[in-house]
């Protein structure tokens, strides 16, 4: 198994480059050039999108254009829009962040620049406290997991044993967070809380590896153990309702392509459709919020942390961390069939 200082090499090898600039002149060449004040880089289109983004083009507008026009039609109003900006406004400042093996240009950010330096320097002070460290790392972006080694119990709910681990994202330049994963141990699932997160605009209050290590080490305290735990046991309480569980089965079908058999195993939805269907009239005439499925509202949430957390498709680690994410949030929430019976 290869150690946290290994990783930790493989991954400053592969940190981005970067360099801030004032831009005055941009000129695409193709989708894959670009001119940049008289130099001549390779640019992924993404990098062209962000910069056209600066001077009011959204990537919206950009995908139109390419719905009726080809690639170089597409380019020469990107360029006269360009020429037209510059020739009224300043140079755009902001950091053009490369791809260190690929040697191309890949995105664009107006904000600080957090190093890898800074991260793992708050990352050397407490790695040693954790079983393990899993690195993931996407075009410089890293998603990092410190592995708990304890086991904690749910009180009355043996089968809900849970490792509380603790996961960082940094998109480079871009966004960085922490997160408590709460791993499920009978079923290996992963579902996130979101504590500590900053996003462009917010990078420049990360000015040492001391902000990030007084975040990791608040992390630790055990009053997130004891919020998750309080909400486990109360959403164990109820059913989910028919509002709920369709909104959860529209999410999910987003990732799943056509193959949509893993619905039945994650969510019972043969089993959840034929009991509805015995009442469908009934149903038809009731606020879906009152509504209960056969599907409790835990087995709910479980479902979307089990398609997130294993192989049922191919999805991408900011798709599987989106998901258990969004997983947590339904826990946050009151279930439906709680908040109308209170009511």
């Amino acid at each position: 198994m290869e150690t946290y200082l290994v990783k930790k090499e493989r991954a400053l090898e592969k940190e981005p480059v970067f360099k801030r600039v004032n831009i005055s002149k941009v000129h695409i060449i193709d989708n894959n050039t670009i001119d940049l004040n008289g130099k001549i880089f390779n640019a992924e289109f993404d990098f062209i999108t962000q910069l056209a983004d600066e001077i009011g083009i959204s990537p919206a507008s950009i995908y139109q254009l390419g719905r009726n026009l080809n690639a170089t039609e597409v380019n020469l109003i990107l360029n006269k829009s360009f020429n037209n900006y510059f020739k009224r406004n300043p140079p755009i400042l902001g950091n053009v962040i490369g791809d260190r093996e690929k040697a191309n240009l890949f995105r664009f950010s107006k904000s600080e620049i957090i190093t890898y330096k800074t991260i793992f320097e708050a990352l050397d002070n407490i790695y040693k406290n954790y079983s393990d460290t899993e690195f993931n790392i996407s075009r410089g972006d890293i998603s990092l997991l410190l592995k708990e080694d304890k086991a904690i119990d749910i009180k009355g709910l043996p089968e809900e044993t849970f490792i509380p681990n603790i996961g960082m994202r940094y998109i480079y330049g871009e966004a960085f967070g922490l997160t408590k994963v709460m791993n499920r141990l009978s079923c290996t699932n992963q579902i996130r809380m979101n504590v500590f997160n900053r996003n462009n605009k917010k990078l420049s209050t990360i000015n040492s590896s001391m902000t990030i290590l007084k975040s990791l080490k608040q992390l630790n305290d055990n009053r997130f153990n004891l919020k998750y735990a309080d909400k486990v046991a109360k959403v164990k309480k109820a059913n989910a309702s028919l509002h709920e569980y369709e909104s959860v089965i529209r999410m999910v079908k987003k990732y799943m392509g056509r193959n949509k058999s893993a619905l039945d195993t994650l969510f019972r939805k043969n089993e959840v459709e034929l009991a509805l269907s015995t009442n469908n009239k009934l149903n038809e005439e009731t606020d879906k919020r009152r509504i209960s499925t056969p599907l409790n509202y835990w087995e709910m949430v479980n479902g979307v942390t089990d398609f997130a957390s294993h192989n049922y498709v191919m999805l991408k680690y900011d798709e599987r961390e989106l998901l258990q994410t969004k997983a947590f949030e339904l826990l946050e929430r009151t279930p439906d069939l709680l908040r109308f019976s209170n009511n």
